[in-house]
């Protein structure tokens, strides 16, 4: 279950362009109040967590989501980078993956701005 945030993020909000963001949750409740399968109840949870999904999606949350995902990366990168085992007579990649951390530690400063 703690994988659940970033699979949302990896498998539906990063494919989506950000102009599209908004059309993934409907703007209007109206479905849920025409819904005669659902009771008040229901229909209120729904509508709370409809309103939550929207906010998910709003710019900040975005950005927050992306500050995530650049830190990730860098985390991952740091741990192959520093790992002795993972370079056992290979000194060129170091060289490339030192050059792609260095990058993403660049990316990462862009997006906590």
């Amino acid at each position: 279950m703690s994988q659940m945030p970033m699979t949302l993020y990896n498998q539906v909000i990063a494919g989506t362009p950000e102009e599209h963001r908004d059309k993934l949750v409907c703007i209007s409740d109206d479905d849920l109040d025409v819904d005669t399968t659902l009771d008040i109840v229901m229909r209120g949870k729904l509508k709370t967590q409809r309103k939550r999904l929207r906010q998910f999606l709003s710019d900040s949350a975005w950005l927050q989501a992306k500050s995530i995902e650049a830190l990730d990366a860098v985390i991952h990168m740091k741990d192959r980078v520093l790992n002795p085992a993972a370079h056992w007579g290979d000194a060129p990649l170091y060289q490339a993956e030192l050059d792609k951390a260095l990058k993403l530690v660049s990316r990462l400063e862009k997006v906590l701005k």
